[in-house]
């Protein structure tokens, strides 16, 4: 690797290293919508119906509502001091449900 952006193909897979903070603001800041996006998955995001998942959004309107909304959800800080008493309720009843002996994961675990 000798300039600022190389490439190089891994199991078919072009990757790009990016050598310069400048280059890669520019790139990635300033020109995020011409080259940032994500795989097409064919099985795993059309035929299997999950291609409107956050996950598997390509980059676009959608996506940045996407993640916009989860911006506000559940990254301010308001938000974690709202839920912690929430949370902390149900790890402590994960523990106890664990520590009475019970072998069933999948029914201590409520989402």
């Amino acid at each position: 690797m000798v300039g600022q952006i190389n490439s190089f193909n891994v199991f078919g897979q072009t990757v790009v290293v990016i050598n310069s903070l400048d280059v890669a603001r520019d790139i990635l800041d300033n020109r995020s919508a011409i080259y940032s996006d994500r795989p097409r998955l064919i099985m795993g995001g059309e035929l299997c119906g999950w291609d409107r998942t956050t996950v598997l959004t390509p980059y676009g309107d959608r996506l940045k509502e996407h993640r916009s909304f989860f911006a506000r959800g559940i990254s301010a800080k308001r938000s974690v001091e709202k839920y912690h008493s929430v949370m902390e309720e149900a790890a402590q009843n994960l523990a106890r449900g664990l520590a009475s002996g019970s072998h069933d994961l999948i029914g201590q675990i409520h989402l």
